[in-house]
């Protein structure tokens, strides 16, 4: 068992930061996990997916997110899988009882010392928010992109209202009104309306 931590950590130290990799390896490991790095997704930056079909636990990430937006997805996905082995589905995605596997797991973080000062501050600042902070809160994904590499990108709940955008794929939208968690966007060439993710990363056009 060792050396496949070993492997892993390794691994996992080419996209979370460093000294957080053994302490993600022993989670994926211990708990029999399938991790997949994933090309880029427009709709969600991680998902988990329960034990089915005599597979075991597997969590997708995608590959292109920085080491602490990275860390961050892959703690609130594996907050999932550690809900699911005591709840199985008879509790909400995101409710009191992921939050508190959420919690616990970002509390041991912040005592590992992993995240810089500016990101440890708003976790911290959350007080007993702190439970409900991910890559999608919008204070903490400000934070986070701090460390993204310049792409002169923004995330689509960044742009104006009426805005003209383009997706990774190509596709060219006008931002519309915003309806939980996405925004509904009308795409430009077909005139058909569309619910795009809020984390959604665009280009703008200005016209």
């Amino acid at each position: 068992m060792e050396d496949r931590i070993q492997k892993f950590a390794q691994t996992l130290a080419k996209y979370m930061p460093e000294a957080s990799a053994r302490w993600g390896a022993e989670l994926v490991v211990y708990h029999k996990v399938l991790l997949k790095i994933t090309r880029s997704r427009n709709t969600k930056l991680g998902d988990y997916r329960w034990p089915q079909n005599n597979e075991g636990h597997v969590i997708t990430i995608n590959h292109d997110l920085n080491p602490y937006a990275f860390l961050i997805t892959f703690t609130h996905e594996f907050a999932h899988l550690l809900c699911w082995e005591k709840f199985r589905n008879r509790v909400a995605p995101h409710g009191s009882e992921w939050q508190v596997e959420f919690a616990a797991l970002l509390r041991q973080l912040i005592v590992m010392n992993i995240f810089p000062e500016d990101i440890r501050n708003v976790l911290l600042h959350r007080g007993e928010s702190l439970k409900a902070s991910s890559c999608t809160d919008p204070l903490l994904m400000k934070v986070l992109r701090r460390y993204d590499p310049d792409k002169g990108t923004h995330f689509l709940h960044e742009i104006p209202h009426n805005s003209l955008f383009v997706l990774k794929n190509g596709e060219v939208f006008r931002k519309g009104e915003k309806r939980r968690t996405r925004y509904h966007c009308v795409h430009v060439y077909s005139n058909r309306g569309y619910l795009v993710s809020a984390i959604a990363e665009v280009k703008r056009i200005e016209e």
